[in-house]
């Protein structure tokens, strides 16, 4: 199944720097991805809610 977070971050200028699965016996694969940008605050910001748009995240 494909996950709209990286293309979403990827086209605001921020890179995956890490990929890890620190949990090794559970039934469900779980990675944890690590996101690194850099810019200003709120082009960085930008990105990040487009990311939580495409998830379907509702705003607090």
């Amino acid at each position: 199944m494909r996950r709209p977070a990286f293309p979403a971050l990827t086209e605001h200028g921020m890179i995956v720097y890490a990929l890890r699965n620190p949990m090794t016996k559970e039934k469900q694969r779980l990675f944890f991805m690590h996101w690194w940008g850099v810019g200003r605050s709120q082009g960085l910001a930008v990105g990040l809610r487009a990311d939580l748009d495409k998830m379907n995240i509702q705003k607090a």
